[in-house]
């Protein structure tokens, strides 16, 4: 047991942490109670965003994550360490599968599908209520959206186990999704009757594409290391939703 407890990365999942955190922090407080020049808010942020990422590193990567000179202090520490005790120990995350393009791949995917429904599910509500809804009537004003994207995570998930082929729907799915989200952003066509439809066509392109992101029973049987895969696209997706809504 105690072995065990050893071999967890404690440093990785601390710095991990922290940079999480710092980013979430910034994000949320940044324009609301802070300033965005406000020293709290830049501080957070250099923690996130600021000093370099050997190239080491960033020849792990398939989509580099930044510029060697635009990483942060704490990612840049995470990834030094992280390719450090993947020679030394167990890594929480091993970079070497960011090489992968179906990990790299559909972890960028779902980031952004999520940032859409983190925005959707938090600030549509928010949008029926500035026109005099209820926190209640709001909540059933955004049922189109919420049924939408049952209903199509469905459909696809029964799609993909009859033809065997997923791809398509996480590049279709985010086109979809933008189409609707951009009708949002024409204040001409905010009538209440058309936004129920906006609202299944952003629905619709989110359901698509939510599941297939992290459609890994579909890869190889013999994919190394199923369930650290597993574990960079559900934490990355989560990211894009939390960061969606506090942006």
């Amino acid at each position: 047991m105690s072995r065990r407890w050893l071999s967890i990365d404690w440093v990785g999942n601390v710095l991990a942490l922290g940079m999480t955190t710092s980013l979430i922090l910034a994000l949320q407080w940044g324009g609301s109670v802070f300033a965005w020049d406000d020293r709290i808010i830049i501080t957070l942020f250099i923690l996130v965003s600021l000093p370099p990422i050997p190239r080491v590193i960033q020849s792990h990567l398939v989509v580099p994550l930044c510029r060697p000179s635009q990483a942060g202090i704490l990612l840049g520490l995470f990834l030094c360490w992280e390719l450090y005790i993947a020679q030394n120990g167990h890594p929480m995350v091993p970079l070497t599968l960011l090489q992968n393009p179906s990990v790299s791949g559909a972890a960028l995917s779902g980031f952004f599908v999520h940032i859409l429904f983190g925005v959707a599910s938090a600030y549509l509500p928010l949008f029926y209520q500035s026109r005099g809804a209820s926190a209640l009537q709001s909540g059933i004003d955004i049922l189109p959206f919420m049924a939408s994207s049952v209903g199509f995570v469905v459909l696809a998930g029964l799609a993909v186990k009859r033809i065997g082929y997923y791809k398509v729907w996480i590049v279709l799915g985010p086109w979809i999704a933008a189409v609707g989200a951009g009708l949002l952003t024409d204040g001409d066509l905010l009538r209440p009757e058309l936004l129920i439809g906006w609202q299944i066509i952003i629905g619709s392109g989110f359901g698509m594409a939510f599941q297939n992101t992290g459609a890994w029973r579909h890869w190889p049987k013999n994919f190394p290391i199923v369930h650290l895969t597993k574990f960079i696209c559900v934490s990355v997706c989560s990211h894009g939703g939390s960061g969606g809504v506090c942006a």
